[in-house]
């Protein structure tokens, strides 16, 4: 789930298929219901979503698009130790 001041970036296409924000990140700055809309960058019309505010250009991005990256204490706890392996030459 999607909270304020989560840290997320745009994982997924909207359902118009327009990626002008794939790969962003932002902190989200709020979250709110948002009704029927056009997509500013293709002008197809997109249905009413849940949507997090915060993205530098000002726009909204549905939630659903949305994946949290954590935070790095969280990331710390799931550190895996995994062997090295020398690289063999043939």
């Amino acid at each position: 789930m999607i909270r304020t001041n989560d840290i997320v970036w745009v994982a997924k296409l909207p359902s118009c298929g327009c990626d002008a924000v794939i790969g962003d990140i932002f902190q989200v700055a709020g979250i709110h219901d948002f009704p029927e809309s056009r997509c500013i960058h293709c002008g197809v019309a997109r249905q009413p979503a849940q949507v997090a505010h915060g993205h530098s250009s000002g726009f909204a991005v549905e939630t659903f698009r949305l994946q949290k990256i954590p935070p790095l204490g969280e990331l710390e706890g799931q550190r895996t130790q995994e062997p090295i392996r020398d690289k063999v030459s043939t």
